[in-house]
């Protein structure tokens, strides 16, 4: 899967630093989102399945990851923790795994690096990089209270959320998506989320609301006849203006149709991760990169680097033109 970039690799950020003969590892991992961060916990179940004890673990975390917790079942460890590009943790076993047996940990941290805010609206992209071997991942991201896609996944708008999940949690307040990969393998997720617009508090699942009608006036009635007639002018308009009304169609009118492919992809998502375009293309890497560099060159497109990551965006100035 040519996709990268998109992130923390989460599990390059929770994983594993090093994959070692004789081991069989699964992970579970929980990531909570609030309005800017997002909180994560990695259960890692390691067998060991060769002749000779490990005696102790590593793991890579985001170089901006604060409030990290390392701990078993018996309760908390005390790694050490190198700094620099990334954080570094090591921490001994609480007795040496022996062939034979298994061990469960749990790493937790918060880090900024998984959220953007692009106009308004939110975006989580992560890629999870199990090492080889790696028996099952399993992943479950949780939307901040009130928040939710801004067009449901069956309506064949834009891509809000790629993969699509293997389940979808609800319980009225808060959403949660849910993708089981095994054997484990990389997953790429990209998800734009934005507050739920309600005309009152949240609604616990399974209600249902009746309005009452209230008598109106006879000339309010005529009034009343207009405002689907309104309301549909709005939303074409609306449309035409997310959809094309920015003239991009002329902008790229004589560019290379691989260049207006990108362009497209970087319009309809704001802050995608360079890797994931080669997904959503089937481009390589290195042609993904080169295209990138020409349309960064001519000022089409800015790349903001955040930690490993390079994010995307049209620039303000080729959106004048």
């Amino acid at each position: 899967m040519n996709l990268g970039n998109l992130v923390l690799i989460a599990l390059l950020f929770t994983i594993l630093l090093y994959p070692v003969a004789g081991q069989r590892v699964s992970y579970e991992i929980t990531i909570t989102l609030s309005e800017n961060q997002a909180h994560e916990a990695v259960k890692i179940t390691l067998n060991n399945t060769g002749t000779f004890p490990f005696e102790d673990f590593s793991y890579l975390l985001p170089a901006d990851a604060t409030g990290i917790k390392v701990y078993d079942s018996a309760g908390s460890l005390s790694p050490d923790i190198a700094t620099g590009d990334a954080i570094v943790i090591t921490s001994n076993f609480r007795s040496p795994l022996q062939p034979g047996t298994e061990e469960t940990l749990t790493i937790e941290f918060d880090t900024f690096e998984l959220v953007s805010i692009v106009e308004g609206e939110h975006i989580f992209s992560a890629l999870f990089s199990p090492p080889g071997g790696s028996s099952q991942l399993g992943l479950r991201i949780s939307l901040p209270r009130g928040m939710g896609l801004p067009n449901p996944i069956s309506s064949g708008a834009r891509t809000d959320i790629a993969p699509l999940p293997d389940q979808t949690i609800s319980d009225g307040t808060t959403t949660t998506f849910v993708w089981n990969v095994d054997p484990a393998d990389e997953l790429a997720v990209f998800i734009r989320y934005s507050p739920l617009i309600q005309s009152s508090t949240t609604l616990p699942a399974a209600v249902t609301t009746t309005f009452t009608p209230v008598p109106q006036k006879e000339d309010s009635k005529i009034y009343w006849l207009f405002v689907p007639l309104f309301i549909a002018l709005f939303l074409i308009g609306y449309y035409r203006f997310r959809r094309g009304g920015d003239g991009l169609e002329n902008k790229t009118e004589f560019m290379k149709d691989d260049e207006r492919i990108i362009i497209d992809l970087v319009r309809e998502n704001a802050g995608i991760v360079q890797k994931r375009l080669g997904d959503h293309t089937g481009f390589s890497k290195a042609k993904v990169s080169k295209i990138i560099s020409e349309l960064e060159r001519r000022k089409i497109v800015r790349v903001e680097r955040v930690g490993r990551r390079n994010k995307l965006f049209l620039s303000e100035e080729f959106k004048k033109r």
